[in-house]
């Protein structure tokens, strides 16, 4: 349930709205379950994500290098190339669809 729940992807949302449209609010009971597990899923995330960032900055200068490396790398692309151009190198590669899918 917790994968199933933090797993929002375009296919995903799609399939999340029909099947809410076909059940209704039948199963809303689900949510006194979910909730808290998504919370402690997250918490956890979090104090592991700090845990990492804090070994990463206190380790050695070249660990400290390569990780803003690393970082503007992935960072400055997607702050400067245009989304047109970004989607036209994906579709050229086959990873994106070319025509929409009619449900």
């Amino acid at each position: 349930m917790v994968t199933g729940a933090a797993d929002d992807e375009s296919s995903s949302i799609v399939t999340y709205s029909r099947q809410g449209a076909a059940l209704g609010h039948s199963i809303l009971w689900t949510v006194v379950l979910t909730y808290p597990l998504m919370v402690a899923i997250q918490i956890a995330a979090d104090l592991i994500a700090m845990g990492a960032v804090r070994s990463i900055w206190s380790s050695s200068a070249p660990t400290r290098i390569y990780t803003m490396g690393l970082a503007l790398f992935s960072l400055i692309p997607q702050v400067f190339m245009p989304y047109k151009r970004y989607v036209q190198a994906q579709t050229e590669q086959g990873m994106l669809l070319r025509e929409p899918i009619n449900l």
